[in-house]
């Protein structure tokens, strides 16, 4: 089921009461605690309800499901059975790093540790583990070991291990398209990549070895009652139900058809409304038709008890709701601050929670805490985890000019809480709300834009209407059309046959049509007095360069936003010399998304750079002057 048609049962649907959401920390894991509201927890209590604890997948995946994940804690909360959604050691906002040793034995004891949580916080005596693709393989080795779960319920899940790292190595295949997309190995004696996720070796060999539909690893039956949603045929759920069965689990399969159109990107993928209702009528003994629902846009109510502090390598984190919006935000500070330092607020990417790809809001966040400066990494509204959460398809859109304001409310927040400066740092669509912020906002005093791809958007316009073009409106940099127009494989391959070109070429004469038009259009403005594209766009950075706000904005030697800097500013940015306090990097070592570990390492070095040369951040200078030399490749305009 689409998720248009799901949001069409829900609206008739009976509603619950919303529920309460309470922050958690157990054995470095941070989690979130969803529990009915007092109305349908009391009808629920003589019923020996459920507790589940949610097992998430792996990686990006983690990332493209958060939405959907969150929505089943407060469908299963609405139901009386309270659910626990957290994160693994080393992920997400957790403690630890992914390169720490027995990864795999870390996470099975951070479902056990979040077992015990659920009892422990909520009395219940009956718990379900439910888990998506790895995170299911996780779960089901976990109730071996715990040895008290009393239900699995198992979506897409990894049944052969080996089967699962084929999957990851064609996944991270197909994402390397450009040379900026390889600067990292995709695999190594010691780890192997997946889309800026790294695998280290010990868990790749545990992986391996797993096959759940063998009955030699099935030591003993893992749960009384297991579900399995199987996405496809050959991913071995059946193996895995006879194995099960042969230990005395009373197995029930059904497919998973919603699978591949929830496992995509968080702005465009749907929700899979039937599975989830699935899950929660298995767990409830309802029918799907009978349970209540949490409704299109839920609000939970988050206990207003003090967060949790996390105490970690350099730093100390803690969870915040602020604002009328109920905005969400991980503060990260530093034991010992340094003089000087702003607060850094990292915006959210597209629809991606406060994590961001491949981790990147909270390496950013902890890497700052080391050197003593503070920042806020943060959920605009309707995403993530602030209080309110859009589930209707396409209720969020990266470039609503509304979003602007919830950037500005999260500035004033840290203002109001004793930070006299307040630093940007967003990429891509958050580097754009971060900019049109910075225009509006008297409490920013400067911003890192990092691959921002539009410096205007079209009021109205979807960015799922964009994505669907893209078959025909290629997004890739100019320089990487070029690039492989002289490769002489290229060629061979057209003459062949099995490649065609022009297509390439329809799209970089459109470009070029679209650059001559657009110069057109400023030449005839400057002429007549008109306002113009580009007359807009260049007022936003005059604005930000009047009020002395430093603005660096940083792009990907093969960055498609790059065509959108030409256009507005000419080859190259030279138009930005006129301004004082803007300045223009450019690096061949930095990817769109910063999911190679060399971009990230080249972006952090520049803003270590930026924080020293305009906020005078003083506290291991020496270090950051190590790390802020410009790399081999990297063009920069003069400040």
């Amino acid at each position: 089921m689409s998720d248009r048609a799901g949001t069409q049962g829900l609206a008739t649907a009976g509603q619950a009461p919303p529920n309460h959401m309470l922050p958690l920390l157990f054995g470095g894991c941070y989690g979130w605690l969803h529990l009915p509201g007092p109305a349908v927890q009391l009808a629920r209590e003589s019923g020996g309800r459920y507790g589940v604890v949610l097992c998430n997948p792996f990686g990006q995946e983690a990332v493209m499901t958060h939405r959907g994940w969150r929505y089943l804690a407060e469908l299963l909360a609405a139901n009386g059975m309270p659910a626990l959604r957290f994160d693994y050691h080393g992920t997400g906002d957790s403690d630890g790093a992914e390169s720490d040793p027995q990864r795999v034995p870390a996470w099975i004891d951070s479902i056990a540790a979040a077992v015990a949580t659920l009892r422990a916080r909520t009395g219940v005596q009956r718990v379900a583990l439910c888990g998506l693709r790895l995170g299911a393989l996780l779960a089901t080795l976990a109730a071996q070991e715990i040895g008290n779960v009393d239900a699995l319920a198992l979506l897409a899940p990894v049944v052969r291990g080996r089967d699962h790292l084929r999957e990851l190595r064609a996944l991270q295949s197909t994402s390397r398209v450009t040379p900026a997309d390889q600067l990292d190995p995709a695999e190594t004696e010691r780890f192997m990549t997946v889309v800026g996720n790294r695998l280290y070796r010990d868990a790749v060999e545990r992986i391996q070895a797993c096959d759940l539909g063998k009955p030699d690893q099935l030591q003993r039956c893992p749960a009384a009652r297991m579900l399995i949603l199987s996405a496809s045929p050959l991913d071995g759920a059946r193996r895995l139900a006879d194995a099960a069965g042969a230990l005395g689990c009373a197995v029930e399969r059904a497919p998973f058809p919603e699978y591949e159109a929830y496992a995509s990107y968080p702005e465009l993928n749907d929700l899979p409304w039937s599975a989830f209702r699935h899950v929660t009528g298995w767990l409830a003994g309802a029918s799907p038709d009978a349970l209540a629902l949490p409704g299109i846009a839920v609000a939970a109510r988050v206990v207003p008890a003090a967060s949790p502090l996390l105490h970690g390598d350099g730093f100390i984190e803690r969870r915040m709701h602020f604002g009328a919006a109920g905005l969400f935000g991980i503060l990260c500070e530093a034991p010992a601050p340094a003089a000087g330092a702003p607060a850094v607020l990292l915006v959210n990417t597209g629809a991606g929670h406060h994590i961001g790809d491949a981790r990147m809001g909270v390496l950013c966040a902890r890497h700052l805490a080391r050197q003593g400066i503070p920042s806020l990494r943060m959920d605009l509204g309707g995403i993530g985890d602030s209080a309110s959460l859009t589930l209707a398809r396409y209720g969020f859109q990266p470039y609503d000019s509304a979003l602007r304001h919830d950037v500005i409310a999260a500035a004033g927040w840290l203002r109001s809480q004793g930070y006299q400066r307040v630093a940007l740092f967003g990429i891509c669509s958050g580097a754009y709300a971060g900019l049109h912020a910075a225009c509006e906002s008297e409490h920013i005093a400067g911003a890192v834009l990092v691959n921002l791809q539009s410096f205007i958007w079209p009021e109205g316009l979807e960015i799922q209407e964009v994505v669907q073009q893209r078959p025909r409106q290629r997004d890739a940099a100019t320089r990487t059309y070029l690039a492989s127009c002289l490769r002489p494989q290229k060629w061979v391959r057209v003459l062949r046959g099995d490649t065609e070109i022009g297509s390439i070429v329809r799209e970089l004469a459109r470009r070029g049509m679209l650059r001559l038009r657009t110069r057109a259009s400023h030449t005839a403005g400057w002429i007549t007095g008109a306002d113009t594209p580009v007359r807009r766009v260049r007022n936003l950075l005059r604005r930000l360069d009047g009020r002395g706000v430093p603005v660096w904005l940083v792009y990907g030697g093969y960055d498609p936003g790059l065509g959108e800097l030409a256009t507005y500013f000419g080859s190259g940015g030279r138009v930005m010399r006129r301004y004082r306090n803007v300045r223009l990097c450019i690096s061949d070592r930095i990817d769109h998304a910063l999911r190679a570990y060399t971009a990230r390492d080249a972006v952090l070095a520049l803003l270590d750079s930026y924080l020293r040369t305009h906020f005078c951040v003083t506290r291991d200078a020496e270090a950051a002057r190590e790390k802020a030399v410009p790399a081999a490749g990297m063009e920069t305009s003069k400040p």
